[in-house]
């Protein structure tokens, strides 16, 4: 990732399902499987509901700033938090799965990211009102995004190139959901 060398104005970015494959023919993160991924697969994956990608866009362009992709994943319960795992003798635990989140390289480390996640975490903690799910789960790429994830809240549940990491629904209510009392 490149450090960006100029402030980026956040203002009018909306994040939307892909509109199309063009929005995300051009995208470079910097990370070869990450491209090609979105670039070659993307927009069929979501096509056939295989996941949903969201894509972030400014103004009128339609090209992608960023984007992620959702979908949900069983999760073995040995991954789970303390007695939690007894739950879940009998089958794996539910969990929506970001399987994908990048921001263009040009345009890294000015909180585009950190919108795209926030907005991801917002669909889970929907999706949850509605259907029960443990968290949210993902794959770090390396210790540079473990890094990052960990300062939003997820924590690393095996130690390995590319380790799980788990938000559970207790932290996405205590984000979304309003205080009492």
């Amino acid at each position: 990732m490149t450090s960006a060398t100029q402030n980026y104005d956040l203002k009018g970015i909306r994040i939307e399902r892909i509109p199309s494959r063009d929005c995300v023919r051009r995208f470079k993160c910097g990370e070869t499987s990450i491209d090609k991924w979105v670039s070659d697969k993307a927009f069929k994956h979501h096509d056939q509901d295989r996941s949903r990608v969201f894509c972030a866009l400014k103004g009128e362009s339609t090209a992608a700033l960023g984007f992620y992709a959702l979908s949900f994943s069983p999760i073995l319960p040995t991954y789970l938090f303390g007695q939690h795992a007894d739950r879940y003798q009998d089958g794996d635990a539910p969990f929506v799965y970001i399987e994908w989140l990048a921001v263009q390289r040009s345009i890294q480390s000015n909180g585009i990211g950190t919108v795209l996640l926030i907005n991801a975490l917002q669909r889970a903690y929907s999706v949850s009102r509605n259907v029960a799910i443990y968290g949210v789960a993902l794959r770090a790429l390396n210790d540079r995004t473990r890094a990052y994830y960990e300062g939003h809240g997820f924590v690393a549940r095996e130690d390995s190139a590319f380790p799980l990491m788990i938000l559970p629904i207790w932290t996405l209510r205590d984000l979304f959901e309003p205080r009492r009392g």
